[in-house]
């Protein structure tokens, strides 16, 4: 720790915002079980539910609020984090003024914050993670892990399936004529359009899939857990939720992107190596059937 009026190292500020956004996301914990709580025993919900600025009341707004400067936390990729805690509060003071009124809650209104919450505490792990890591390996516009990272997560989650003997997938999407969207509306506008990728791939991914700013306009996936018909599925709820979200420039203007895709199941023989260069063949083979589309390693037809 930095002695007082000596500037932080960027280790330093890492270790800190580690420690400060795992005591945020358990303070968290606190807060939901309260809720549940009072909503099950029909008890009146506190102000840290019901209040309109409950969002900056907590904990983690107070620390959102608190590290605005902060070279990690100025990105594109937080500032969404933060949009999600936001909701997530706004769906629980819905709750709470529910319970107040002796109203009963629909099953769908719950799990829709419920879902929230996950949502919350996906993005809020997912970036405890990258923080631990070391400042070179995130990529400042997206907040992802960059390539340096990459092949040492790809590696260990290659191992541990073979040791496990538990399927594992990796992808890489490519977004599509994206040069000529930078030649059109100008290089500020594709940095939005990728921020804006990468933050509806993480909100659509399981919370232990990895997600890596591969290069350019390329991301690449790691999924665990996944055969080929499992990746698809995911990988397809990942091009259709970015083909159906727009990135809203400062005026006004919407631009919308569509990604093509290419995964390889890991097979034993195959090295890590292997394994991408086969992701990326499948790729171009997206690109060449059409684009906006997965493909898959073996190739095969439509």
């Amino acid at each position: 720790m930095a002695e007082k009026g000596t500037p932080e190292s960027e280790e330093e500020t890492t270790q800190r915002l580690v420690t400060e956004l795992d005591a945020c996301l358990r303070d968290h914990g606190d807060w939901l079980a309260a809720l549940q709580g009072a909503l099950v025993c029909r008890q009146p919900p506190g102000p840290e539910h019901l209040a309109e600025d409950s969002h900056l009341r907590c904990r983690f707004g107070q620390w959102y609020l608190r590290n605005q400067g902060s070279w990690l936390v100025d990105q594109p990729a937080f500032r969404a984090f933060g949009k999600t805690h936001e909701e997530m509060h706004v769906a629980a003071r819905g709750l709470a003024r529910l319970s107040v009124g002796q109203a009963a809650i629909p099953r769908q209104t719950y799990d829709a914050f419920i879902d929230r919450v996950a949502a919350f505490n996906a993005q809020g792990r997912r970036f405890e993670r990258a923080f631990s890591i070391a400042h070179s390996n995130l990529d400042p516009l997206t907040g992802l892990q960059n390539r340096k990272a990459m092949m040492t997560e790809i590696f260990r989650e290659r191992e541990r399936s073979l040791r496990n003997r538990t399927p594992f997938s990796v992808a890489i999407a490519d977004l599509d004529r994206f040069k000529l969207l930078n030649d059109a509306y100008g290089h500020r506008a594709g940095d939005q359009v990728l921020a804006g990728a990468a933050q509806v791939f993480l909100a659509h991914l399981r919370p232990f899939d990895g997600i890596f700013r591969y290069g350019g306009e390329e991301f690449l996936f790691s999924l665990p857990h996944a055969d080929r018909e499992r990746a698809v599925t995911i990988l397809n709820r990942l091009r259709n939720e970015l083909a159906q979200t727009p990135t809203e420039l400062a005026d006004g203007t919407l631009l919308w992107t569509t990604a093509s895709f290419g995964v390889a199941a890991m097979e034993a023989e195959a090295t890590v190596e292997e394994l991408v260069d086969r992701a990326d063949k499948a790729l171009y083979a997206a690109k060449a059937r059409g684009r906006n589309r997965v493909a898959t390693w073996p190739l095969d037809g439509d």
